[in-house]
């Protein structure tokens, strides 16, 4: 008999844990049932007010008993509400707390995540940097990593495409900091009058201040601000530029640092959260240092093909033995049910 497992998460959205789970939707093999499933309704933008709407908990609640799954993954703190009510009523279903963020948010965050943390069969983490940052040492013999490469991504090593044109894809929140972003971007731009900086991604609460620094900084005519993409439309535009650029403030994994690697965009990033394990200066990365210059580091490279040529074969490599996403969720799926495969 197929067993059912179903990861919650409490809204669709454009962000690095989201655009994850999504991949997983309706997989079904032999085995098992994967599905993902929400908590809120799938509208362009929740208003505040429903998050705290206790109608949208108890319905996802019967909606997840009906659904009788052996297996519930939890992401992010609300979806931790509801496991713990659906674990009271069925102690018998695994629970596995999916962690995304090297640190708690709030007070609520840290309770509803401690509390489950508590009861979880397993605990998945986006990277070490989670782990380490979220977990007392007691709870780490549970806890797994989780690839976040959520596709394989194959781009030509020996392709030059090397022209000044930065790109950012994300939530235009200030955890990504983008206000540093473009104070970088406008150093550069100085130096090199046709540089382009293409900002992808929807309003996280910054875009009224991000659109101000653009005008106080004088770039309207070289950044373009496109509002969010589906990723396969952004694989395409990713092919006019030779950079990634995010000055985050804080990380877990960062997926879209990952995604834009793997298209052989060279990264130039503050080195938080998981990043600094993953992207390394003068190898595959330019690490933004207040102790160096990195726009003349930047510079230096856009002269130097064969030094950018380096950088990007190695971002490209960084990720070309990885597990999928999907495939290392499986397999761990697989050692809790405890099936022979």
């Amino acid at each position: 008999m197929k067993k059912n497992i179903i990861h919650l998460i409490p809204v669709e959205a454009i962000g690095g844990v989201e655009r994850a789970a999504l991949t997983m939707r309706f997989i079904s093999n032999e085995f098992l049932n994967f599905n993902v499933t929400t908590i809120f309704p799938s509208h362009k933008k929740i208003k505040f007010f429903v998050l705290w709407n206790p109608y949208y908990y108890i319905k996802t609640i019967f909606r997840l008993l009906e659904s009788k799954p052996e297996i519930l993954i939890l992401s992010l703190w609300r979806s931790c509400i509801v496991g713990f009510v659906l674990k009271l009523i069925q102690p018998k279903m695994k629970v596995v707390l999916f962690l995304h963020f090297p640190r708690n948010i709030h007070f609520l965050d840290r309770l509803f995540t401690n509390l489950i943390s508590k009861i979880s069969i397993q605990i998945w983490a986006d990277s070490s940097e989670t782990i380490n940052g979220r977990l007392d040492l007691n709870l780490h013999k549970k806890s797994r990593v989780i690839s976040f490469v959520t596709e394989k991504i194959y781009v030509e090593n020996n392709l030059i495409n090397l022209k000044p044109t930065f790109f950012f894809w994300g939530r235009i929140h200030r955890q990504k900091n983008l206000i540093s972003s473009l104070s970088l971007f406008s150093e550069i731009k100085a130096k090199i009058e046709d540089a382009k900086f293409v900002i992808i991604g929807p309003d996280g609460g910054d875009l009224e201040l991000v659109k101000k620094k653009i005008i106080e900084l004088n770039l309207i005519d070289s950044v373009n601000i496109t509002g969010p993409l589906h990723f396969s439309d952004i694989k395409k535009l990713s092919l006019g530029g030779s950079f990634y650029l995010q000055t985050s403030v804080l990380e877990g994994m960062a997926l879209s640092v990952v995604e834009a690697m793997q298209l052989g965009l060279v990264p130039i990033i503050t080195p938080v959260g998981e990043i600094k394990n993953y992207c390394i200066d003068g190898f595959n990365a330019i690490v933004i240092d207040i102790e160096k210059n990195t726009v003349n580091n930047v510079l230096d490279i856009l002269n130097n093909v064969e030094s950018f040529q380096n950088l990007r074969k190695n971002a490209i490599n960084t990720w070309k033995n990885s597990i999928r996403y999907e495939d290392n969720i499986l397999v761990n799926c697989r050692e809790l049910l405890k099936e022979d495969y």
